[in-house]
């Protein structure tokens, strides 16, 4: 059986309260209305896991920073080993743009369309303050147009990752063409 969205946003008295220590996380609502998942602890070391692995075999270097826009300030992000910045989603393009300049991570975990937007209002002075070798857009559409504008403007290399907010990472784009899942 498959349980879908709606049918849990109908029910949520008769779905079983989860205590507030369990981690949670909000979609996007890119696919209809925002919904909460909440992961218990070992839900939530295997999704922070299968992130690592992907962030890694995509030439992520441990104890680099990472800016990260979430939906999910409260979440487990950061650690010695992967230093994150969370940038909040309803923050302003403007604010967004001036925590990337302050943070200046070598990473960034970003939707394109948002990045694209930021890139825009960048200075030329602004863009050779940052230091980003990589972006990870996960979670939407990254056009081709999109992705060589976002790198030629940050001097990074794109990696589009498919994720979602109730299975976290589930695959990534292969030089060679396709996706490993």
């Amino acid at each position: 059986d498959i349980t879908e969205r709606d049918e849990l946003r109908n029910n949520l008295n008769s779905v079983k309260t989860m205590i507030e220590e369990f981690t949670r996380y909000i979609s996007t609502g890119s696919s209809g209305d925002k919904f909460k998942i909440t992961y218990d602890e070992q839900a939530a070391d295997w999704r922070e896991a299968v992130t690592v692995r992907t962030e890694l075999r995509k030439g992520y270097r441990p104890f680099r920073k990472i800016a990260e826009l979430t939906g999910n300030p409260q979440t487990r992000i950061g650690s010695i080993f992967r230093p994150k910045v969370a940038i909040p989603r309803d923050l302003s393009i403007e604010q967004q743009k001036q925590i990337l300049i302050d943070e200046n991570p070598s990473y960034l975990i970003y939707g394109a369309h948002i990045l694209f937007r930021i890139c825009k209002t960048l200075s030329e002075e602004e863009k050779k303050s940052l230091n980003i070798k990589k972006v990870f857009n996960n979670g939407e559409l990254m056009t081709e147009k999109m992705e060589e504008y976002i790198s030629t403007e940050l001097g990074a290399e794109m990696h589009d990752v498919y994720e979602t907010a109730e299975v976290g990472q589930i695959a990534w784009n292969c030089p060679e063409g396709g996706y490993h899942i």
